[in-house]
């Protein structure tokens, strides 16, 4: 994913990571949480209630490119509408994910 700035006559563009939808989601059992970042970089998956609370954290460095993440029902302690957050130091994005008990 890329993004096109307009400066004078010239087009700069910045790549910037990009986090995908949960699959399966809804889930009962476990999901896998893709996202694709431009370049090496430390970075926070935070799993979220409806209330902020946080409800699992992965903290890690990874290379460039797509990674995944499993993440498992019974790793967490809340069901129902949940947000994870994909944060580097540059950038954040959140999506939403369903866990059916």
């Amino acid at each position: 994913v890329s993004m096109k700035y307009h400066r004078g006559g010239d087009v700069l563009t910045q790549a910037v990571p990009k986090l995908y939808q949960n699959t399966p989601n809804p889930f009962i059992e476990y999901t896998i949480i893709g996202f694709e970042i431009p370049e090496a970089s430390d970075l926070v998956l935070t799993i979220l209630d409806m209330s902020g609370k946080i409800v699992k954290q992965v903290r890690g460095y990874y290379g460039r490119g797509y990674h995944e993440i499993e993440v498992k029902a019974n790793e967490l302690s809340r069901s129902g509408v949940l947000h994870y957050q994909l944060q580097t130091k540059d950038y954040v994005q959140v999506r939403k994910m369903i866990m059916i008990k």
